[in-house]
């Protein structure tokens, strides 16, 4: 047996201002109904499949392969109009009837009772369930078709006009399907789809996530403040952290590596992977992709240009701005070591005590959780701190000339030069969050300590070209909490060419006018 599947529907097409992507990517249960699509039909049997695609044809080939990982064949056909594909099925008929699909959809079958006995010479469209508003019903997108019918099918037919094409043929049969549609559509339809899911109206499906109590699913590495609420149902995805007074649920879905943050509300929403949901803000009915916040009930798109509102996480971000920061670290150090040398002997000369300070940080990113903590030795010609190093941090006890230096010669010279070494090594980057022992940062507040985990540090901070030695406790922080969630090397450029503009004195230094 074969299935058609078609993964050709932009976005765009149903949601005007949003970034162009495939509704057949959009996540059900934080993973693709594309993904679920296929497991579903290799579960009926079905092992070999033809693609036809359009846009971002790289992309799906990329995420499906040959589908050799879920034990099926999968073949690809392009096709340039994403709206009139169906005429490539004319090259695509077989011995017997084909099972369509369109891939954005999933539909309940039983393919022993709907198979086995239909004639090669028959199609067969499922259809939803009438109304009193439509009392024919709806085509679902998914259908038998014959070879016959495939090879007579019209040019620039849209999916309109091939229902009403393949509803004219003689002897085509119209079953009515016994459960309510997964669609995605539209994002109203991919809300109801999830709630569709939580009340066991659409089973079958592989849910990424365990399910730690009735309606409550968790994925790997989750963070839970001991001071959220949850209300199921409720899935939270794998490396996500849910903030202190935060209330999640009922019908609340956290894709993989999002951070709610304080005191938020989040229901009968979906918050896609990556996403960063700023403190006190009430989110309902709507689906979060990054920056982007999408009001089923209004119908409505807003982009955000405030990060610290809705920003991105991007837990990938790391690997190739990493390569280029050890690079940048290499190439200045062999252009500063003359310098290095010449400051080492001076200080060993004209200062008291010792040449090269050592400080034992704790690499970033880490997981406390699952004791995988890995600190490196941060040398330097200056002494560095990040406030006191027992007892919890208070604005009083902080130390205000340790945590934040100032932009200036003397901190490039006995500092940021040394520091390069680490960047090389890979350790830290030149823009990120102070590094800091595990004593300083378990002195942090908890929400601050689990913020600070995840993130990476580096050289040159946002506190520091921001508020410079002057920072406190409330702006590291607040600089702490806005570069985690817009973090990128977009950021980090415009940080560290501030930091370089502040140096070379073309630019006001921290708290100018």
């Amino acid at each position: 047996m074969k299935a058609i599947v078609l993964a050709t529907r932009d976005l765009a097409e149903t949601q005007p201002g949003i970034r162009n992507d495939l509704s057949c990517f959009l996540p059900l249960m934080n993973r693709p109904i594309v993904q679920h699509v296929i497991e579903y039909l290799t579960g009926q049997g079905i092992v070999k499949f033809d693609f036809i695609i359009s846009s971002f044809p790289e992309r799906i080939r990329h995420f499906l392969e040959d589908g050799s990982r879920w034990g099926i064949q999968i073949d690809f056909q392009v096709v340039r109009d994403p709206n009139r594909p169906y005429e490539r099925l004319r090259f695509m008929s077989d011995d017997q009837p084909m099972l369509l699909v369109h891939a954005d959809r999933l539909v309940w079958i039983d393919m022993e009772a709907d198979f086995p006995n239909q004639p090669a010479d028959v199609t067969c469209l499922y259809m939803t369930p009438g109304s009193d508003s439509n009392p024919d019903g709806a085509w679902t997108g998914w259908g038998w078709i014959s070879s016959a019918d495939c090879l007579n099918i019209p040019n620039d037919l849209d999916e309109d006009g091939f229902f009403q094409w393949l509803s004219n043929r003689p002897d085509v049969q119209f079953r009515f399907i016994q459960r309510e549609m997964v669609s995605m559509q539209t994002f109203s339809a991919m809300l109801r789809s999830h709630w569709l899911i939580f009340d066991s109206g659409f089973s079958g499906l592989m849910i990424a996530g365990t399910q730690i109590e009735p309606g409550i699913w968790l994925s790997r590495n989750v963070v839970l403040h001991p001071l959220s609420r949850i209300e199921p149902p409720v899935l939270i995805g794998q490396n996500s952290q849910i903030l202190k007074g935060v209330q999640l649920g009922p019908y609340a879905v956290v894709g993989e590596n999002c951070m709610v943050d304080d005191r938020c509300i989040v229901t009968s929403s979906v918050i896609c992977s990556g996403s960063y949901v700023g403190q006190s803000l009430e989110i309902t009915d709507a689906v979060v992709d990054k920056n982007c916040l999408i009001n089923t009930g209004l119908n409505s798109t807003l982009m955000l240009s405030e990060d610290f509102l809705l920003g991105h996480l991007d837990s990938n971000r790391g690997r190739r701005l990493n390569l280029f920061n050890r690079l940048f670290a290499a190439a200045l150090l062999a252009v500063a070591w003359p310098f290095l040398l010449i400051t080492a002997c001076f200080l060993k000369l004209f200062r008291k005590g010792p040449v090269i300070f050592k400080k034992e940080c704790v690499r970033l990113p880490a997981n406390p959780d699952q004791g995988k903590i890995r600190q490196f030795v941060f040398r330097s010609f200056c002494r560095i701190g990040c406030g006191q190093l027992s007892g919890a941090w208070t604005e009083t006890s902080f130390d205000r000339s340790h945590v934040t230096p100032d932009v200036t010669w003397r901190d490039f010279l006995l500092r940021f030069l040394p520091g390069l070494w680490c960047v090389f090594s890979g350790n830290v980057r030149v823009v990120g969050v102070p590094p800091r022992t595990l004593a300083e940062i378990d002195a942090l507040p908890e929400d601050w300590r689990l913020l600070y985990f995840k993130s990476q540090a580096g050289l040159i901070t946002e506190a520091m070209v921001t508020f410079g030695a002057g920072a406190g406790m409330d702006e590291c922080h607040a600089s702490e909490t806005i570069y985690a969630a817009t973090s990128g090397w977009r950021e980090d450029l415009k940080i560290f060419f501030h930091y370089l503009g502040q140096l070379l004195g073309v630019m006001p230094g921290p708290g100018s006018a």
